[in-house]
Order: C-alpha cells, then sequence, then structure tokens
C-alpha cells in the first residue's frame, strides 16, 4: 500500500494528514489548506514501495503546493472585517424580519449598501475568484440565501419567526465560509 503524509508544524501544534494514493498517484488535496501554507513549515514524507514513486510524488508535491499559492489573493483585514461586520448586520436586520418590512426599509438600505460596499471591494482583489463567487451567491435575489430573503421579506411584508431562525441559520454558514476563506489566506508581511 502506497501513502503520502503531509506534516505541518504551526508553533508547538502538529496537524498530520495521510492519504491513500489513488493508481494514478494522485495526491493529497490542497484545496483545504490553500493561502494556509505560508505561516508553516512543511516536511513531506512519502512512504512507498516503490522507489519509481518517490520522484513522481515529490514533483506532483511540488506542483501542487506551487499552484495553490498562486490562484488565491493574500490575506486581508479590511475584506475579513468587512464579511464579519456584514455577517453580524445581516443577522440582526434578519431578525427584524417578524415585524413589517416598511417598518425597516432604511435598515435594509443600510445593510445591503454595506454589504454591496464589500463585494465591490472583494471584486477589485485580484486572485480573488473564489470568494467573489461566494458573495454573488449571497447576495443573489433569485437564489436561496440572503438576497433572496430580503426579497421574500419585502413581497410578504413579514415573515414567520421559525422561518426567519431557519434561515438566520443557513446565512450565518454562508458568511463563515466567507470568513473562514479570507482568514485562510496567505498572510503577507504588511497583512
Amino acid at each position: 500500500m502506497k501513502y503520502v503524509e503531509l506534516r505541518i508544524y504551526h508553533s508547538y501544534q502538529t496537524a498530520t494528514l495521510t492519504s491513500s494514493l489513488s493508481e494514478r498517484h494522485n495526491l493529497v488535496s490542497f484545496d483545504r489548506m490553500k493561502g494556509q501554507l505560508s505561516n508553516y513549515h512543511i516536511r513531506c514524507s512519502i512512504f512507498c514501495q516503490s522507489k519509481r514513486l518517490l520522484p513522481t510524488g515529490v514533483f506532483a508535491m511540488v506542483a501542487t503546493l506551487i499552484v495553490a499559492c498562486s490562484t488565491i489573493s493574500p490575506y486581508d483585514q479590511t475584506a475579513y472585517l468587512q464579511a464579519v461586520n456584514g455577517k453580524v448586520d445581516a443577522l440582526t436586520l434578519m431578525g427584524k424580519a417578524t415585524d413589517l418590512y416598511g417598518n425597516h426599509q432604511n435598515d435594509v438600505a443600510t445593510v445591503q449598501t454595506e454589504l454591496q460596499k464589500a463585494y465591490e471591494y472583494e471584486r477589485g482583489r485580484p486572485l480573488n475568484k473564489e470568494t467573489v463567487a461566494q458573495w454573488n451567491i449571497l447576495l443573489d435575489q433569485n437564489g436561496d440565501l440572503l438576497g433572496a430573503f430580503v426579497k421574500e421579506w419585502k413581497e410578504n411584508g413579514k415573515l414567520l419567526p421559525v422561518y426567519v431562525k431557519r434561515k438566520q441559520d443557513q446565512i450565518s454558514k454562508a458568511f463563515d465560509e466567507i470568513i473562514q476563506l479570507e482568514s485562510g489566506k496567505i498572510r503577507t508581511a504588511s497583512g
């Protein structure tokens, strides 16, 4: 049996990921680790029954690291804060959806403006397609998240508390995805 082991050291914590290689020798997926590798000392050990896999495995791992590190923007404190503040503002606004929409039009407009600013900020950053895609999904009025929730509230006047709570949980998780993506990005010397 062939295995790839990736050990990541950060301060005194160690995480080990072990993955079995498929016939085509696909290595450990670094999708979840994009942007997190610069703060770590990485030691890779490849244990193989055949010595011919060793050079292929090392090459594939190095290539994956290079691609993973160059396809996403670096961490940005402003983007992180906008996502966190947007989450808090959106969930607070959603809590008011059990009341008539007309009573909270100004609140809705304020939150939508702040979220649009965050979205435009993200759009202006290079190598940021994944984050922009998540914002698009979150704000889409024809989707199933915040944009659609506000549209539904406006059309119905007010919403049931049980429904609001369920949508708050769902939209909170969507914001968490954006926040976690940003917090997992490579931190530059200035960030």
